[in-house]
C-alpha cells in the first residue's frame, strides 16, 4: 500500500520524533533515504520533505537545524545534496522580494558543480501546484535565477541561464493562454 494512505497518521509522528528525539531517530531516517531502496527513500522523502510550504503539511526537514542538513551534507556529499535539492521548498518570500532560502543557496554555493543537484533543483522548481493564472509563479523565479548568472560556478551560470531561458517562455505562453481565455478561447497549447 502506499504511505500516502497513512501521511495523515505518519507526518505528526515524525514531526514529533524530529522535534524531540532528532538524534534518536535521524540516523535511521539518514540510512534509510541513503540506502539505494529508491523506493523508501521515495516514500520517506515524500513524508519529510514538502515543496510547497502548505500550512497543513509543513516541511518536516525544516524542523531540523540547518547545520545538521549541512553537515548530512558535508558527509555524504555526492548523495544528501541531491535529495535535500529534491524536497525542500527552494525560494522564500522575503518583502516584496523573492530570494533562494538559506538551504537551497547553500546547496547552489557548496555542489552547484553537481548535475544531479541542479537537476533535482530543475524538477523542485517545476513541480507545483496551481490555480489561475501561473505567470506569477514564473515571475517569482526570475530574479533569484538573475542573481546566479555571474555565480563563480560555471555549471550553475550554465543552469540559470537554461532555467531562465525556461521560464521567460513559460511567461510569455502562460501570459498569451491568460488574454485568450480572457476572450473566451479555452484552448491550451503548452
Amino acid at each position: 500500500h502506499s504511505y500516502m494512505e497513512l501521511d495523515y497518521a505518519f507526518r505528526p509522528i515524525l514531526q514529533l520524533l524530529l522535534e524531540q528525539y532528532r538524534d534518536a531517530v535521524w540516523p535511521a531516517m539518514s540510512a534509510a533515504l541513503l540506502s539505494g531502496d529508491h523506493r523508501t527513500a521515495f516514500n520517506l522523502g515524500g513524508l519529510l520533505g514538502s515543496r510547497f510550504q502548505e500550512r497543513r503539511k509543513p516541511n518536516l526537514l525544516l524542523t531540523l537545524p540547518d547545520e545538521l542538513l549541512i553537515a548530512w551534507c558535508e558527509r555524504y556529499p555526492s548523495q544528501a545534496p541531491v535529495l535535500l535539492a529534491g524536497m525542500i521548498p527552494l525560494l522564500r518570500h522575503e518583502g516584496e522580494q523573492w530570494r533562494w532560502s538559506p538551504l537551497a543557496r547553500m546547496l547552489i554555493d557548496r555542489y552547484g558543480g553537481q548535475e544531479d543537484v541542479l537537476s533535482e533543483m530543475t524538477a523542485n522548481l517545476g513541480t507545483f501546484s496551481w490555480s489561475g493564472s501561473a505567470v506569477s509563479y514564473y515571475e517569482r523565479q526570475v530574479e533569484p535565477l538573475e542573481q546566479l548568472r555571474s555565480h563563480p560556478i560555471p555549471e550553475v551560470r550554465r543552469w540559470a541561464g537554461a532555467q531562465l531561458h525556461y521560464v521567460e517562455e513559460r511567461i510569455r505562453k502562460e501570459t498569451a493562454f491568460d488574454e485568450e481565455r480572457s476572450i473566451g478561447i479555452f484552448g491550451r497549447d503548452n
